[in-house]
């Protein structure tokens, strides 16, 4: 049941209707995350391949992904004001940070309990997300570090005239002269 809280003047928001939409946006949130899950493991082993346009892909899926959780964030937003209007224990915490797991804990309705489990399942996937893009970055700069010091080394091998560091950047050392017979 998809309810639009952003229609309903959060003090006339009922608990029930509290709930469908709590329920409809972990639902959603859910679906995003496990979206993104696929695609952060689609890149990390597109990395390992050194595959760029497969990198590229999961970027772009990642991206569109990131769009959907963001134009989320609306709901999310209209729920916590009306949550916070209709429950007690959270209207004394509005100027705090209310997040979906404390409106699930604390609506007082039959279905509470499956609330809960969404919510903490949608708290581990975000963590295991979080973990996945941090394994992933690490892998990019692994192989960011690794090109680089490919390009140094080609570098500091096609310099005929010395001008390379071992760090493969220029410096100003000995004076090269070179010459070109242009009469024969």
């Amino acid at each position: 049941m998809l309810v639009n809280t952003t229609a309903l003047k959060p003090a006339l928001a009922t608990l029930a209707d509290l709930a469908g939409e709590l329920s409809s946006l972990l639902d959603a949130y859910t679906a995003r995350y496990e979206q993104w899950k696929v695609h952060a493991a689609a890149q990390r082993e597109a990395i390992r391949r050194a595959d760029g346009g497969g990198v590229e892909r999961a970027a772009s899926a990642q991206g569109a992904i990131l769009e959907a959780v963001a134009a989320l964030e609306g709901r999310r937003a209209a729920l916590v004001n009306a949550a916070a209007e209709a429950l007690p224990a959270l209207r004394a915490r509005k100027t705090g940070v209310i997040t979906l797991r404390d409106i699930a804990g604390n609506l007082p309705v039959p279905e509470g309990a499956a609330l809960r489990a969404k919510a903490e399942r949608l708290r581990e996937l975000v963590s295991q997300i979080n973990q996945q893009s941090s394994s992933v970055a690490g892998a990019t700069r692994a192989v960011l570090g690794h090109i680089e010091g490919l390009m140094r080394h080609v570098a500091k091998h096609l310099s005929h005239s010395g001008t390379y560091t071992r760090r493969g950047v220029v410096d100003a050392g000995e004076t090269v002269v070179s010459a070109l017979d242009l009469k024969s």
